[in-house]
């Protein structure tokens, strides 16, 4: 499936920055015409990314946006980016994202870690280009060196 579509994440935490502090997310993201509801724990150490992850569809993310508000929760970072989706056997099913964002295009390859490896090489590519921050983090150092918001990464129609 490559259905180059625009994606909206919306990042959200409570006074404090309670779940930011603490490795975890709270995100709702607008997917073309899908709403998501994702919370994200804290990353385990490792080679390649690793976070719990429990999500769910929504039918009315502005009502999803209310209830989060009214629970206490804000938005703090605001990131768009195209995207298109391919699932791949590498022999291990591995599903890859490409993202065309403001500050680059990038690679997501989500399998398990020895399908990581082998979707990795077969691009032409090795473990030392794995990046394994946030889009929010790489885009808070790329506005920072140029003097910019650090709170919304958006693309340009």
């Amino acid at each position: 499936m490559a259905s180059r579509r625009l994606v909206d994440d919306q990042l959200y935490d409570g006074p404090g920055h309670a779940l930011v502090s603490t490795g975890r997310t709270l995100r709702i993201r607008r997917d073309g015409s899908r709403g998501i509801l994702t919370f994200k724990g804290p990353g385990q150490a490792g080679p390649v990314k690793i976070r719990e992850e429990i999500e769910t569809e929504v039918h009315d993310v502005a009502a999803l946006e209310r209830i989060v508000g009214a629970l206490g929760y804000t938005p703090f970072f605001r990131a768009q980016k195209y995207r298109e989706d391919y699932d791949i056997q590498m022999p291990g099913a591995a599903h890859i994202a490409l993202d065309d964002t403001p500050i680059g295009t990038f690679v997501e390859i989500e399998a398990d870690v020895a399908t990581i490896a082998e979707t990795t090489h077969a691009l032409g590519k090795s473990p030392d280009d794995y990046i394994l921050s946030s889009y929010q983090r790489l885009f808070a150092e790329w506005a920072a060196a140029r003097g910019q918001s650090p709170h919304a990464m958006l693309v340009r129609a």
